[in-house]
């Protein structure tokens, strides 16, 4: 199984980014046009109802600095283990730009096991 997404993202607020949220959403089954019930949708967004399922935090290594108009922009890849299904890595790669900033690069993997 490979999940890869772009993100990017404008600083809302100027102070010390530690690391990023992240959250999944999973629609099941496909509802066919028409029928009266909404799909059923599964969210750890911190905008639904709790769950016993969590949100996870990515921690950086080093804080960055960031400025209101700042852009955070990159890609994750999870990827799972191919014995141990329950066993993901995560590759984060990021990019800081902004007035004053001289295009921060970075990436970070991450080992999850459950």
């Amino acid at each position: 199984m490979l999940i890869q997404s772009n993100f990017r993202f404008e600083i809302t607020k100027s102070g010390t980014m530690h690391g990023f949220g992240s959250w999944f959403d999973v629609t099941f089954g496909s509802i066919p046009e028409g029928y009266r019930y909404s799909p059923v949708v599964l969210s750890t967004s911190p905008q639904y109802p709790l769950t016993h399922w969590k949100q996870a935090l990515l921690m950086l290594n080093t804080p960055l600095h960031v400025t209101k108009g700042d852009h955070i922009e990159g890609d994750i890849t999870l990827t799972r283990h191919k014995v141990w299904r329950r066993h993901l890595r995560i590759q984060l790669r990021y990019k800081h730009s902004g007035v004053g900033v001289c295009s921060e690069e970075a990436s970070k993997e991450f080992l999850l096991w459950r």
